[in-house]
């Protein structure tokens, strides 16, 4: 095989191997945990805000379709929410996702009555993803609303409330996300071979 045709095939293998560690996105995802939580409790578990316990209808985490999931209209129990200490305690809420994914869209299931979330902020490691207005719910159970932005890679999401419909504490009942299936790669060895071997075949050429 002539130099030239070697290095092109390399660069072709070396491109597979980084390609292959894309994948696309569209699963539900929600969070591991709370990293912190400025705004304190009143009431209920701030874990209520991500492990399902008021959902109508459950998901599996990185494996279900988002989009579909939501299509079915999943509502949650305003029993098994969460709600800040009286003020109102404006604030943000750090969720961690476990490891660093590609995220495009934010499901949120915020209470039906004056304390719902009306304005807030989508922060994804520190970058602002949006800003957003959620409806207020009339419903006995909360349905669920969901805000798409530009894709943005991270772990850490942070949920800014910038506003409630006039009452006097926050209420939340979950929270999740859509993401890819896979978590964002490091520089995987196979990958790095193939790009080494790439660079070793262009030196032998010059």
């Amino acid at each position: 095989m002539r130099l030239e045709h070697l290095n092109t095939a390399l660069l072709g293998a070396a491109l597979l191997l980084v390609g292959a560690q894309s994948v696309n996105a569209g699963v539900i995802r929600g969070a591991v945990g709370v990293l912190s939580n400025s705004m304190g409790t009143g009431d209920g578990s701030i874990a209520n805000t991500f492990n399902q316990t008021g959902l109508s209808v459950a998901y599996v985490s990185g494996v279900t379709d988002y989009d579909t999931y939501v299509a079915t209209h999943p509502t949650n129990n305003s029993a098994n929410a969460w709600a800040s200490p009286r003020g109102p305690a404006l604030g943000f809420i750090d969720y961690d996702l476990g490891a660093v994914f590609n995220l495009t869209s934010f499901a949120l299931w915020t209470q039906n009555n004056i304390n719902g979330i009306r304005n807030f902020e989508i922060l994804v490691d520190g970058i602002l993803a949006g800003s957003f207005v959620a409806a207020q719910e009339a419903a006995a159970n909360i349905a669920v609303q969901k805000f798409d932005f530009a894709a943005l890679s991270g772990q850490v999401v942070r949920l800014n409330v910038l506003s409630i419909y006039g009452g006097l504490n926050v209420n939340i009942g979950e929270v999740a996300f859509e993401s890819d299936v896979a978590a964002v790669p490091m520089p995987a060895p196979l990958a790095l071979v193939g790009l080494g071997i790439l660079g070793l075949g262009l030196h032998r050429r010059a």
